[in-house]
């Protein structure tokens, strides 16, 4: 299970971990991997409070992402808040099934059911209930990733980009142009 971002309390890290140790009993060959930047590494570290199945990998450049997002299983943005929220929109690309909080933009992002899963923000055990459900379902995350993926082929190509950019720039140039 990957979760990729910092700050630490408003990317939901702590909320992560709590869910993650509520289940970790289960599936003691998986593992949580918090990679990011964190000022507090004390903050961290007791949350983490030395289990076993959790640990921090300080942060990558850029063009190390694409190995970390290819090797995990599932990727987890349990935010309080989020604009949109990048990771997911890489991590749907890469085929990865995704769990994210229903706030903000994430929805936007995630269809729940259909190619990720959505959690009650702030909900420890609603979150400790989807990866219960994705990590012991290898077919459902095959099927959520593979959903994903083809969204991403949609609606995320440089094609989709670049036309949403140029009516988005049209629009702004139409109202300035309206306005004098």
């Amino acid at each position: 299970v990957l979760f990729v971002g910092f700050p630490y309390k408003l990317k939901g890290v702590d909320i992560l971990i709590k869910a993650f140790k509520k289940i970790a009993h289960n599936y003691p060959e998986w593992k949580l991997k918090i990679l990011g930047w964190y000022p507090d590494p004390q903050e961290l570290k007791k949350s983490i409070d030395g289990h076993p199945q959790i640990y921090h990998h300080p942060p990558v450049k850029y063009n190390e992402m694409p190995e970390h997002m290819g090797s995990c299983a599932i990727l987890v943005l349990p935010s309080r808040s989020e604009a949109m929220g990048r990771v997911l929109v890489e991590a749907m690309a890469a085929g990865k099934p995704r769990i994210g909080s229903n706030v903000d933009g994430i929805p936007t992002v995630i269809n729940d059911g259909v190619d990720g899963l959505l959690f009650e923000s702030e909900n420890v055990d609603d979150l400790s209930g989807k990866l219960d459900k994705l990590m012991g379902n290898p077919d459902l995350r095959h099927k959520l990733g593979k959903a994903g993926e083809m969204r991403a082929k949609q609606e995320f190509s440089k094609e989709n980009y670049i036309e949403n950019l140029t009516i988005f720039y049209n629009n702004v140039l139409g109202v300035q142009a309206e306005m004098k």
